[in-house]
Protein backbone atom coordinates (compact mmCIF):
# COMPACT_ATOMS: atom_id res chain seq x y z
CA UNK A 1 0.00 0.00 0.00
CA UNK A 2 1.65 3.27 -0.55
CA UNK A 3 0.29 6.59 0.83
CA UNK A 4 1.56 10.23 0.16
CA UNK A 5 2.44 11.72 3.33
CA UNK A 6 4.60 14.60 2.12
CA UNK A 7 2.85 17.82 3.94
CA UNK A 8 0.52 20.12 2.05
CA UNK A 9 2.12 23.05 2.83
CA UNK A 10 5.25 22.68 1.00
CA UNK A 11 4.06 20.23 -1.61
CA UNK A 12 6.86 17.64 -0.92
CA UNK A 13 5.75 14.59 -3.12
CA UNK A 14 9.70 12.83 -2.31
CA UNK A 15 8.02 10.40 0.92
CA UNK A 16 5.93 7.40 0.46
CA UNK A 17 5.31 4.25 3.09
CA UNK A 18 4.87 1.13 0.28
CA UNK A 19 4.28 -1.84 1.15
CA UNK A 20 4.80 -5.05 -0.86
CA UNK A 21 2.81 -8.47 -0.85
CA UNK A 22 3.17 -11.59 -2.45
CA UNK A 23 5.61 -9.93 -5.04
CA UNK A 24 3.14 -7.60 -6.32
CA UNK A 25 2.34 -3.78 -5.45
CA UNK A 26 -0.71 -2.36 -4.33
CA UNK A 27 -1.63 1.03 -4.49
CA UNK A 28 -5.09 1.80 -2.69
CA UNK A 29 -4.99 5.62 -2.60
CA UNK A 30 -2.18 8.19 -3.26
CA UNK A 31 -3.10 12.02 -2.77
CA UNK A 32 -1.12 14.48 -4.50
CA UNK A 33 -1.25 18.41 -3.57
CA UNK A 34 -1.71 21.21 -4.86
CA UNK A 35 1.40 22.09 -7.47
CA UNK A 36 2.52 22.20 -10.74
CA UNK A 37 0.88 18.96 -12.12
CA UNK A 38 -2.36 19.70 -10.08
CA UNK A 39 -2.99 23.33 -10.00
CA UNK A 40 -6.57 23.25 -8.33
CA UNK A 41 -7.54 21.15 -5.64
CA UNK A 42 -11.64 21.67 -4.58
CA UNK A 43 -13.76 20.16 -2.25
CA UNK A 44 -17.58 20.97 -0.88
CA UNK A 45 -19.73 19.51 0.98
CA UNK A 46 -23.05 20.31 2.94
CA UNK A 47 -23.49 20.53 6.78
CA UNK A 48 -26.86 21.47 9.07
CA UNK A 49 -25.69 23.84 11.87
CA UNK A 50 -25.57 22.28 15.18
CA UNK A 51 -27.48 23.53 18.69
CA UNK A 52 -24.18 25.69 19.15
CA UNK A 53 -22.99 28.76 17.79
CA UNK A 54 -20.09 26.91 16.08
CA UNK A 55 -20.38 23.83 13.62
CA UNK A 56 -17.01 22.49 12.59
CA UNK A 57 -16.53 21.05 9.64
CA UNK A 58 -13.43 18.65 8.66
CA UNK A 59 -11.59 18.55 5.49
CA UNK A 60 -10.80 15.09 3.20
CA UNK A 61 -7.17 16.56 2.28
CA UNK A 62 -5.50 19.16 4.85
CA UNK A 63 -5.14 22.53 2.25
CA UNK A 64 -2.58 25.96 2.65
CA UNK A 65 -4.39 28.16 4.26
CA UNK A 66 -2.67 30.73 2.51
CA UNK A 67 -3.71 29.29 -0.87
CA UNK A 68 -7.05 27.82 -0.06
CA UNK A 69 -10.86 30.35 0.30
CA UNK A 70 -14.21 29.77 1.18
CA UNK A 71 -17.49 30.24 -0.32
CA UNK A 72 -20.78 29.81 1.17
CA UNK A 73 -24.69 29.47 0.23
CA UNK A 74 -27.05 28.94 2.92
CA UNK A 75 -30.92 27.93 2.78
CA UNK A 76 -33.35 27.44 5.82
CA UNK A 77 -36.91 26.06 6.98
CA UNK A 78 -39.41 28.19 8.65
CA UNK A 79 -38.11 27.75 11.49
CA UNK A 80 -34.46 29.41 11.02
CA UNK A 81 -35.98 32.23 9.02
CA UNK A 82 -34.77 34.33 11.71
CA UNK A 83 -31.05 35.92 10.70
CA UNK A 84 -29.90 35.26 14.61
CA UNK A 85 -29.93 31.15 13.36
CA UNK A 86 -29.48 31.03 9.53
CA UNK A 87 -26.44 34.47 9.33
CA UNK A 88 -23.47 32.70 9.84
CA UNK A 89 -19.72 33.02 8.50
CA UNK A 90 -16.63 30.73 8.01
CA UNK A 91 -13.30 30.82 9.58
CA UNK A 92 -10.47 28.57 9.69
CA UNK A 93 -8.78 26.54 12.24
CA UNK A 94 -6.39 25.09 10.71
CA UNK A 95 -5.57 22.98 7.51
CA UNK A 96 -8.42 19.93 7.89
CA UNK A 97 -10.87 21.79 9.44
CA UNK A 98 -12.57 25.17 9.73
CA UNK A 99 -16.09 26.56 11.55
CA UNK A 100 -19.13 28.09 10.55
CA UNK A 101 -20.27 30.32 13.15
CA UNK A 102 -23.77 31.86 14.51
CA UNK A 103 -24.88 34.14 17.14
CA UNK A 104 -27.86 31.57 18.05
CA UNK A 105 -27.50 28.19 19.45
CA UNK A 106 -30.36 26.91 17.50
CA UNK A 107 -29.99 24.02 14.79
CA UNK A 108 -31.20 23.46 11.44
CA UNK A 109 -29.71 26.00 8.87
CA UNK A 110 -28.13 24.20 6.05
CA UNK A 111 -24.89 25.78 4.62
CA UNK A 112 -23.50 23.84 1.62
CA UNK A 113 -20.01 25.61 1.22
CA UNK A 114 -16.95 25.25 -1.47
CA UNK A 115 -13.00 24.97 -0.41
CA UNK A 116 -10.71 26.15 -3.29
CA UNK A 117 -7.35 25.81 -3.06
CA UNK A 118 -4.63 27.32 -5.92
CA UNK A 119 -0.79 26.96 -6.79
CA UNK A 120 -0.89 30.20 -8.17
CA UNK A 121 -3.02 32.66 -5.76
CA UNK A 122 -2.44 34.11 -2.23
CA UNK A 123 -5.11 34.36 -0.09
CA UNK A 124 -5.27 36.49 3.01
CA UNK A 125 -8.44 35.69 5.18
CA UNK A 126 -9.98 37.60 8.65
CA UNK A 127 -13.05 38.61 10.36
CA UNK A 128 -14.23 41.82 11.43
CA UNK A 129 -16.66 42.26 14.28
CA UNK A 130 -19.30 45.31 14.37
CA UNK A 131 -21.73 47.02 16.21
CA UNK A 132 -25.40 47.30 15.24
CA UNK A 133 -24.86 51.11 14.25
CA UNK A 134 -21.85 49.76 11.89
CA UNK A 135 -22.21 49.75 8.23
CA UNK A 136 -18.68 50.26 6.80
CA UNK A 137 -15.21 49.18 7.53
CA UNK A 138 -11.96 49.89 5.87
CA UNK A 139 -9.68 46.96 6.64
CA UNK A 140 -5.35 47.04 6.37
CA UNK A 141 -4.46 44.19 4.22
CA UNK A 142 -1.33 43.62 2.88
CA UNK A 143 -0.08 44.96 -1.00
CA UNK A 144 -1.76 43.56 -3.75
CA UNK A 145 -1.67 43.87 -7.49
CA UNK A 146 -5.65 44.96 -7.60
CA UNK A 147 -6.23 44.22 -11.31
CA UNK A 148 -5.77 40.21 -10.19
CA UNK A 149 -7.66 40.10 -6.61
CA UNK A 150 -10.99 39.46 -6.05
CA UNK A 151 -12.82 40.15 -1.85
CA UNK A 152 -15.02 37.34 -1.71
CA UNK A 153 -17.39 37.67 1.78
CA UNK A 154 -19.37 35.06 3.67
CA UNK A 155 -22.76 36.12 5.51
CA UNK A 156 -22.58 37.98 8.85
CA UNK A 157 -23.70 36.46 12.20
CA UNK A 158 -26.26 38.55 13.81
CA UNK A 159 -27.90 38.71 17.51
CA UNK A 160 -31.38 39.97 16.20
CA UNK A 161 -34.51 37.17 16.24
CA UNK A 162 -36.39 39.19 14.13
CA UNK A 163 -36.22 38.05 10.18
CA UNK A 164 -37.01 41.19 8.90
CA UNK A 165 -33.64 42.38 10.02
CA UNK A 166 -32.09 39.20 7.66
CA UNK A 167 -30.88 42.12 5.20
CA UNK A 168 -28.45 43.43 7.71
CA UNK A 169 -26.25 40.21 7.53
CA UNK A 170 -25.21 40.95 3.92
CA UNK A 171 -21.87 42.54 2.98
CA UNK A 172 -20.11 43.58 0.23
CA UNK A 173 -16.23 43.65 -0.43
CA UNK A 174 -14.32 45.97 -2.65
CA UNK A 175 -10.32 46.47 -2.66
CA UNK A 176 -10.14 50.18 -3.08
CA UNK A 177 -6.32 50.56 -3.36
CA UNK A 178 -3.46 47.56 -2.58
CA UNK A 179 -3.67 47.92 0.84
CA UNK A 180 -7.18 48.27 1.42
CA UNK A 181 -10.37 46.23 1.78
CA UNK A 182 -13.48 48.08 2.12
CA UNK A 183 -16.44 45.95 3.22
CA UNK A 184 -20.14 47.90 4.01
CA UNK A 185 -23.20 46.56 4.30
CA UNK A 186 -26.76 49.40 3.42
CA UNK A 187 -28.40 48.72 6.95
CA UNK A 188 -27.37 48.51 10.13
CA UNK A 189 -30.05 48.96 13.44
CA UNK A 190 -30.20 45.97 14.52
CA UNK A 191 -27.25 43.30 13.88
CA UNK A 192 -24.52 42.84 16.03
CA UNK A 193 -21.85 40.60 14.76
CA UNK A 194 -18.95 39.55 12.77
CA UNK A 195 -18.43 38.60 9.17
CA UNK A 196 -15.92 36.71 7.53
CA UNK A 197 -13.83 37.70 4.45
CA UNK A 198 -11.18 36.30 1.97
CA UNK A 199 -8.80 38.46 -0.13
CA UNK A 200 -7.61 36.18 -3.57
CA UNK A 201 -4.80 37.24 -5.38
CA UNK A 202 -4.93 35.05 -8.70
CA UNK A 203 -1.21 34.98 -10.20
CA UNK A 204 -1.80 32.26 -12.53
CA UNK A 205 -2.57 34.64 -15.13
CA UNK A 206 -6.59 35.38 -15.09
CA UNK A 207 -7.50 38.47 -16.42
CA UNK A 208 -9.80 40.12 -13.58
CA UNK A 209 -12.58 42.97 -13.74
CA UNK A 210 -14.86 44.20 -11.45
CA UNK A 211 -17.71 46.75 -10.79
CA UNK A 212 -20.64 47.99 -8.35
CA UNK A 213 -24.43 48.17 -9.38
CA UNK A 214 -25.99 50.36 -7.41
CA UNK A 215 -29.32 48.82 -7.46
CA UNK A 216 -30.09 45.37 -9.11
CA UNK A 217 -33.64 45.77 -11.33
CA UNK A 218 -36.06 42.70 -11.18
CA UNK A 219 -36.27 39.95 -13.70
CA UNK A 220 -38.54 41.84 -16.44
CA UNK A 221 -35.57 45.13 -16.03
CA UNK A 222 -32.53 43.40 -15.20
CA UNK A 223 -29.36 45.17 -14.94
CA UNK A 224 -26.15 44.36 -16.71
CA UNK A 225 -22.50 44.48 -15.10
CA UNK A 226 -20.88 45.93 -18.35
CA UNK A 227 -17.19 44.16 -19.21
CA UNK A 228 -14.49 44.26 -21.82
CA UNK A 229 -14.98 41.18 -24.23
CA UNK A 230 -14.33 37.97 -22.83
CA UNK A 231 -14.69 34.37 -23.91
CA UNK A 232 -17.51 33.11 -22.00
CA UNK A 233 -16.34 29.72 -22.16
CA UNK A 234 -13.70 30.61 -19.32
CA UNK A 235 -15.24 33.46 -17.57
CA UNK A 236 -17.30 33.43 -14.04
CA UNK A 237 -18.85 35.89 -12.33
CA UNK A 238 -18.77 36.01 -8.76
CA UNK A 239 -20.66 39.00 -6.59
CA UNK A 240 -21.36 40.18 -3.25
CA UNK A 241 -24.29 41.96 -2.07
CA UNK A 242 -26.12 44.36 0.06
CA UNK A 243 -29.98 45.66 0.90
CA UNK A 244 -31.36 48.07 2.50
CA UNK A 245 -34.33 47.66 5.27
CA UNK A 246 -36.57 47.96 3.23
CA UNK A 247 -35.54 44.55 0.61
CA UNK A 248 -36.67 41.76 3.34
CA UNK A 249 -37.81 38.78 1.35
CA UNK A 250 -36.46 36.47 -0.22
CA UNK A 251 -37.81 37.99 -3.57
CA UNK A 252 -35.77 40.99 -2.88
CA UNK A 253 -33.11 39.56 -1.80
CA UNK A 254 -32.09 36.54 -4.12
CA UNK A 255 -29.81 37.81 -7.12
CA UNK A 256 -29.13 35.80 -9.91
CA UNK A 257 -25.91 36.35 -12.09
CA UNK A 258 -26.29 35.05 -16.15
CA UNK A 259 -24.23 35.22 -19.35
CA UNK A 260 -25.42 37.86 -21.76
CA UNK A 261 -23.02 38.07 -24.35
CA UNK A 262 -19.57 38.84 -24.77
CA UNK A 263 -19.31 42.18 -23.22
CA UNK A 264 -22.06 42.10 -20.80
CA UNK A 265 -23.28 40.12 -17.62
CA UNK A 266 -27.25 40.03 -16.62
CA UNK A 267 -28.21 40.61 -13.11
CA UNK A 268 -31.79 40.31 -11.67
CA UNK A 269 -33.88 39.69 -8.79
CA UNK A 270 -37.58 38.73 -8.68
CA UNK A 271 -39.09 41.71 -7.45
CA UNK A 272 -37.54 44.82 -7.20
CA UNK A 273 -37.88 45.96 -3.52
CA UNK A 274 -36.08 47.90 -1.40
CA UNK A 275 -32.34 48.74 -2.95
CA UNK A 276 -30.08 45.88 -3.74
CA UNK A 277 -26.22 46.93 -4.50
CA UNK A 278 -24.00 44.29 -6.12
CA UNK A 279 -20.38 44.33 -6.09
CA UNK A 280 -19.64 41.75 -8.76
CA UNK A 281 -15.75 39.97 -10.39
CA UNK A 282 -15.19 38.69 -13.54
CA UNK A 283 -12.82 36.68 -13.57
CA UNK A 284 -11.64 34.92 -17.36
CA UNK A 285 -8.74 31.94 -16.58
CA UNK A 286 -6.89 30.82 -19.62
CA UNK A 287 -7.70 26.98 -20.05
CA UNK A 288 -10.42 26.88 -17.79
CA UNK A 289 -14.00 25.57 -18.85
CA UNK A 290 -17.21 27.28 -17.46
CA UNK A 291 -20.45 25.66 -17.78
CA UNK A 292 -23.63 28.02 -16.84
CA UNK A 293 -27.16 27.50 -16.65
CA UNK A 294 -30.28 28.51 -15.08
CA UNK A 295 -32.60 26.26 -13.26
CA UNK A 296 -36.40 26.74 -13.07
CA UNK A 297 -37.41 25.50 -9.23
CA UNK A 298 -40.89 24.92 -8.52
CA UNK A 299 -43.19 24.82 -5.29
CA UNK A 300 -42.61 20.85 -5.75
CA UNK A 301 -39.33 20.48 -7.04
CA UNK A 302 -36.73 20.53 -4.29
CA UNK A 303 -34.15 18.71 -5.87
CA UNK A 304 -32.51 18.86 -9.17
CA UNK A 305 -29.40 17.19 -10.32
CA UNK A 306 -27.20 19.46 -13.01
CA UNK A 307 -25.13 16.21 -15.70
CA UNK A 308 -22.19 17.02 -17.83
CA UNK A 309 -19.37 17.86 -15.17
Amino acid sequence: KAFWSGNSNNHSQDTFDLRVLDGGVEIEHIVDPVGPTIPWWTESGEVTLAASTTTPVDLDQEVNTSRAFILLSRRAGSGQDEPSDSGAYAQWVNGTRFNIIKFSSEAGAIYVWQVIEGADIIVQNGTQTYAATQTSFNILINSVNISRTVAFMTFGSCDSTTPGDNNEIFWTGNITNSTNLNITRNDGAACDGSVGYFVVEFNDGSTIQQGQIANVGATATPSYAMVNTINQSNTWFYFSSAYDSTATGLDDTGIIAQHYNDTAFRVSRAVAGGTARAQWYAISTSGAVIQNGTNVITSTGTNQAISNV
